[in-house]
């Protein structure tokens, strides 16, 4: 799979997204891949295709994505918490 966090700064780099949130929304993405992959490469390709022309609420949009949502960000916390969890039982 492509390196999300790269192709997700270089789109975004025009549409004045937080710089914090550069980093979180990949993780977001992969929650959504890890859930429900189907059709997501597709829809991933789209987003990066726009060349950044876009806003990044259209582009969060076919991912059934909301920032203003806090489901949105639970989704990409949860991972991150899983992570951890996991690094835990090795360490």
């Amino acid at each position: 799979m492509m390196p999300l966090y790269t192709t997700w700064q270089c789109s975004f780099y025009k549409n004045q997204i937080n710089p914090s949130d550069q980093y979180f929304v990949p993780l977001c993405f992969l929650a959504i891949y890890e859930d429900n992959p189907t059709n997501f490469v597709d829809k991933y390709i789209s987003l990066l295709s726009s060349g950044g022309a876009k806003h990044h609420k259209d582009l969060l949009t076919p991912f059934g994505l909301d920032t203003s949502n806090p489901d949105f960000w639970d989704s990409g916390l949860s991972l991150i918490s899983s992570m951890i969890d996991e690094l835990e039982k090795i360490s």
